[in-house]
C-alpha cells in the first residue's frame, strides 16, 4: 500500500500541518485529506512521493 503525503496550507500559504499516510489509492487519500481537513486551512495537497497528485484551493 502506498503512502501519501497530506499538506494543509494556511491563507498565505505557509505550510500548517502535514500528515503521512498509507492509503489504498489516491482516491482514499483524497477523501482523508478533506475528512480531516481543519477549516482554518486553506489549501490541501496530495503527493505520492515526490508527484503532486491533488490540490485544493479555496473558491
Amino acid at each position: 500500500m502506498p503512502n501519501y503525503e497530506i499538506c494543509y496550507r494556511d491563507d498565505h500559504g505557509g505550510l500548517a500541518a502535514k500528515v503521512t499516510t498509507p492509503a489504498p489509492s489516491e482516491l482514499h487519500a483524497k477523501i482523508l485529506a478533506h475528512a480531516m481537513k481543519e477549516r482554518e486551512y486553506k489549501t490541501l495537497e496530495v503527493w505520492e512521493g515526490e508527484t503532486l497528485i491533488y490540490e485544493r484551493t479555496p473558491h
